[in-house]
């Protein structure tokens, strides 16, 4: 748990240090993604499903069109089976429900991103992130039956690739709205049974350049 406690301090202790350069920048971001999960599915049953996500960033210029941004956030993952039957005791259909799988992540990147010149900034971003199991659940649509896994049954840790595209557009003094799109593939088991996740999405951001 100490861990958890350092990240954070650790990036404030970063913003803080930077903070007499306007070549820093701090915001709050969303997203809002269609998740799925890799391997352990050999008959086609699972689905994707729609995640979302949520975190603080800080970014600093090292070039005029070059930067490099971290940051700390909430990621849902997963992946669902669609239409799932429940039977009464004479074998007769009582409802017909889709069947989630959430996977809920504290997630680090680290990115390098090229910036465009112009007031409105087009960028690319790319890099790695680095992910901690937080809590594993299932969602019956509210039916009341037992869940088929807990948290014990993953590793807690997921890491892989992010890359991002996206527009930097000024709105008011120092203030710039990001809008973009992200995807975070993961190349780490998270399952015994081989089970990598992804996740693909668009990305609406708030920034303070200081």
């Amino acid at each position: 748990m100490k861990r958890f406690i350092i990240v954070p301090l650790m990036l404030a202790f970063t913003i803080s240090a930077l903070g007499q350069s306007s070549k820093l920048t701090v915001g709050v971001e969303s997203t809002t993604t269609i998740t799925s999960m890799r391997g352990s599915d050999p008959n086609g049953i699972f689905t994707s499903q729609m995640g979302f996500g949520s975190g603080i960033t800080a970014s600093y210029s090292i070039l005029p069109h070059l930067a490099i941004s971290t940051g700390l956030g909430f990621e849902r993952k997963g992946r669902k089976m669609k239409d799932i039957s429940y039977m009464d005791d004479e074998g007769n259909k009582v409802a017909t429900n889709d069947q989630r799988f959430n996977f809920d992540y504290l997630v680090l990147p680290i990115k390098a991103s090229f910036q465009t010149g112009g007031k409105i900034k087009g960028y690319i971003n790319g890099g790695l992130f680095v992910g901690y199991l937080l809590k594993y659940s299932e969602d019956w649509d509210g039916e009341d039956v037992q869940p088929l896994a807990t948290n014990s049954d993953f590793k807690r840790i997921d890491g892989g690739l992010t890359v991002g595209v996206g527009a930097l557009i000024p709105i008011y003094k120092r203030l710039i709205l990001d809008v973009g799109g992200v995807e975070n593939l993961g190349l780490c088991n998270i399952a015994d049974n081989s089970l990598k996740t992804n996740s693909v999405g668009l990305l609406v951001g708030l920034k303070y350049s200081l």
